[in-house]
């Protein structure tokens, strides 16, 4: 594998989601070899900036490989998540 897909989980405090979609995602990095996971709140002063830069308006919002158009809004099903790991993966 040539690089590690960094994936950002964009949360809250109030989210109600927030906390399924990370352990979802806590999960699936520790299954797997190429994955660098990062939470990211948009309560503090660094998700607010990604988040405004990134466009996310919603929470839980997963980023991919940096890019804002590879995302998952809402709690991520696991075959979305592997579909859109299988496009980076190529």
């Amino acid at each position: 594998m040539s690089h590690k897909i960094h994936i950002v989980l964009f949360t809250h405090p109030t989210c109600v989601g927030c906390g399924e979609s990370i352990r979802r995602m806590q999960r699936l990095e520790k299954e797997e070899n190429d994955i660098d996971f990062e939470i990211m709140s948009l309560a503090g002063e660094t998700g607010k900036k990604l988040g405004e830069k990134w466009h996310i308006h919603s929470v839980p919002t997963i980023v991919f490989d940096d890019d804002p158009e590879n995302r998952i809004m809402g709690i991520p099903k696991p075959e979305t998540i592997q579909s859109i790991l299988s496009k980076l993966r190529k």
